[in-house]
């Protein structure tokens, strides 16, 4: 350990393996994905801590991992202030600074600096570039693995930094949490905001009608309600909060985090929910899967490998057969109806989007997405252009997309 200044011998950084805590190290190597553990040791971060330990309270530490990259300092100060006001205090809270512009990276110092509960992790590089498809990788999720790894909390939550919670959030989880031993992850309600911050009525009042469900149900039960398209879960990419030894025990998270929190974590027991705490769920025009979209990003190998994996996840926890055989069923045809989406929308973005598209089914998917694009590129020219095009080319569309979607 080395002091990071003279000054301030109370802050510690943390050196080599020590970044990783024996928990971590114990459950991920038993689990399927044990490289994880070697993939965060081989990578360039520094974790700074506290001497001072938190108190652990009633119901275990909760720990909840803010990563935070680019510019936007008012996002980042209300996401990290509904933190620091929890009505509870036992809240180990981990910052990750992965790209962070010089003002906001001062300041991401300046509250580790104030608070005991904080840890601080810093990459030197921005991880986070999503003009060159980082985002798409394992590399940009396990840097939030730094955090899993190196937490104590017997639960945690990842919060993204352009939202923001209740105050009673953290109380309510724990409370779920404690009250059913048989509860793996806990929600709360959401609430759609804009980039101000003001309330969207309209999409608050869709997901509401959109996660019709008791304080507890099956895992199971609610992941095929998403695959039978009932009204039991609607959500932001990452809504729940987990068990840290059940996420560690499958080695940890991964970059399909929007389907992992339900396919992969939930169907192991129960789902807790509290809708008197609330997540504030930001929308706006930099959202990470929109920026992906129009990037030119397919996923179409990263859902395959994810879909391997869940494979032996479901096989080790012997998830019912008939539960799987309607997964899969549904999974085909989701990945499909997400390439098409991702083609149109890359196209729509322009000429950078469209050569990226087409890289991405050249090096990733099977060539017959290479007609889709074909068919939704001739789809999305100008409307004097494309009414001008003879009917075979409008027939071509239709035809692939029905043909896709099947």
């Amino acid at each position: 350990m080395n002091s990071v200044d003279e000054k301030e011998d109370a802050i510690i950084e943390i050196l080599g393996g020590k970044k990783i805590t024996c928990r971590a190290r114990r459950l991920v190597a038993k689990s399927l994905w044990a490289e994880r553990i070697s993939f965060v040791d081989a990578m360039d971060y520094k974790l700074f801590v506290h001497s001072s330990a938190f108190r652990r309270n009633w119901g275990g530490v909760f720990t909840i991992i803010l990563t935070v990259h680019g510019d936007n300092i008012k996002y980042f100060q209300k996401a990290i202030e509904s933190v620091l006001i929890q009505t509870i205090g036992n809240i180990e809270l981990i910052l990750v600074d992965h790209g962070c512009q010089s003002g906001l990276r001062n300041l991401i110092y300046e509250y580790f600096k104030s608070d005991s509960r904080i840890k601080l992790i810093k990459f030197e590089n921005n991880l986070c570039d999503w003009k060159v498809q980082n985002l798409v990788y394992d590399a940009v999720f396990n840097v939030i693995n730094t955090a899993l790894f190196c937490s104590e909390g017997d639960f945690f939550f990842f919060l993204s930094f352009d939202d923001f919670l209740s105050e009673n959030y953290v109380e309510a989880m724990l409370r779920l949490f404690v009250e059913n031993p048989d509860c793996v992850v806990a929600s709360p309600a959401v609430v759609s905001i804009n980039e101000f911050s003001d309330v969207n009525s309209k999409r608050t009042k869709d997901l509401l009608c959109s996660n019709k469900r008791n304080t507890y149900v099956s895992g199971i039960s609610l992941a095929t309600s998403v695959i039978q398209g009932g009204d039991n879960f609607a959500a932001p990419g990452g809504l729940f909060s987990y068990r840290t030894d059940l996420v560690l025990n499958n080695g940890g998270l991964d970059c399909m985090n929007d389907l992992s929190q339900v396919f992969k974590f939930a169907v192991l027991g129960s789902v807790g929910t509290n809708f008197n705490a609330t997540l504030f769920w930001r929308h706006h025009d930099t959202q990470t899967n929109k920026l992906n979209a129009k990037s030119g990003a397919l996923y179409y190998r990263v859902h395959t490998d994810w879909l391997t994996h869940i494979r032996d996840i479901y096989s080790s926890h012997s998830i019912p057969l008939a539960y799987q055989k309607d997964f899969f069923r549904y999974m085909e045809w989701k990945v499909k109806k997400d390439m098409l989406f991702n083609i149109q929308t890359s196209i729509r973005s322009g000429l950078f989007g469209s050569v990226k598209i087409i890289g991405s089914i050249l090096n990733e998917a099977p060539k017959y997405y290479l007609l889709y694009f074909i068919a939704s590129f001739m789809k999305n020219l100008p409307y004097v252009i494309y009414s001008c095009l003879p009917q075979i080319f409008k027939d071509w569309y239709r035809y692939y997309r029905d043909l896709l979607l099947k």
